[in-house]
């Protein structure tokens, strides 16, 4: 880390860093973070929300061996994800601002470098994101994320809308926002636990992001039951989630005054929701079916009703597979 850190100035970047039950995984992101190499002062914000490991014991260690390094915010009682995340934001004071989940770190020592000069050289982007590598629990690579085939190039409000994101947070550096009197509450009304789509509808509603080919971080992909992140959340109470990503969607589009079209995004909450419901798993009720129909739209609604008109044809064609793969083991 370059010793430019210590000094009283006004930090160029606002590292956020939101914490909760990352025990195994904490010192390799704080060392991601000690070993960029900038020519600017940075600031790193750690909101330790918290968690029932040892996560707040190894976070007074970094305090203590780095003094003035890290601003530590020791939470008095759980917040949860995206209010820990909306609160970091609003303390962030840097002009830039960038969040790296502590389960999550980076790759390459100039990564926030080269962030900050493709940032400062190019004021009609909002933020630039990289390519990454998604990880394992123990490290082990699972797959190398690669955008628009592996060449950089502009992402905009169009694409977002239409097609997704499949973009790490920790990748994502952006012009911050959070000081220009908006309110920027919905971070957390929205959702209890996931806040990067409503940051990325925020961001791409004021300006597109450009996609760098170098690959600067990893993602760490943990997919367990009982597990304290959003996806293991999501696969455990799967209604529950689906029904929260409908909400959300909905409440953006208030948020934004319906400038904004999601329905694409509704598109697959609703069949899923759907499916479960016509196999009767557990959780899929028809009050949540029924939210689910009153919320889509029409052009949704009428997917829905194509979904659904086709699913004793896909039922059947299931069993036909089922009864094929038994005729072979048996013959």
């Amino acid at each position: 880390m370059n010793t430019s850190q210590s000094e009283p100035r006004s930090p160029k970047l606002s590292v956020l860093c939101p914490c909760y039950n990352h025990e195994p995984y904490l010192r390799q992101a704080l060392d991601s973070i000690l070993m960029q190499e900038t020519s600017f002062p940075f600031e790193v914000l750690v909101g330790e929300d918290c968690s029932p490991d040892r996560s707040r014991d190894i976070l007074r260690e970094y305090e203590t061996s780095y003094p003035g390094v890290f601003r530590m915010l020791y939470r008095e009682k759980n917040m949860g994800g995206t209010r820990n995340f909306y609160d970091l934001l609003m303390q962030a004071q840097g002009q830039y601002a960038i969040f790296l989940e502590t389960d999550d770190y980076w790759t390459d020592p100039r990564k926030l470098q080269k962030q900050v000069d493709f940032l400062d050289a190019h004021p009609e982007y909002m933020g630039c994101v990289h390519n990454f590598k998604t990880v394992d629990k123990v490290g082990h690579t699972i797959r190398e994320n690669r955008f628009a085939d592996s060449s950089a190039g502009r992402y905009t409000l169009r694409d977002f809308l239409q097609k997704g994101f499949a973009f790490q947070t920790a990748a994502l550096m952006f012009r911050n926002f959070s000081h220009d009197g908006g309110d920027y509450s919905i971070i957390y009304q929205s959702h209890p636990l996931v806040g990067d789509l409503t940051l990325y509808s925020i961001l791409l509603s004021r300006g597109d992001i450009f996609v760098m080919a170098e690959n600067m971080g990893a993602y760490r992909e943990v997919l367990e039951i009982g597990g304290t992140n959003s996806r293991s959340q999501g696969i455990t109470r799967l209604a529950q989630d689906l029904l929260s990503s409908m909400r959300q969607l909905v409440m953006l589009e208030g948020y934004f005054q319906g400038k904004l079209d999601y329905s694409k995004r509704k598109l697959f909450p609703a069949e899923r929701y759907l499916s479960g419901w016509l196999r009767r798993e557990p959780g899929f009720t028809a009050d949540g079916m029924r939210y689910m129909w009153d919320n889509a739209g029409v052009s949704v609604q009428k997917e829905i009703i194509r979904f659904a008109l086709g699913y004793p044809a896909r039922k059947a064609k299931k069993m036909r597979v089922k009864l094929r793969g038994r005729d072979t083991t048996n013959g």
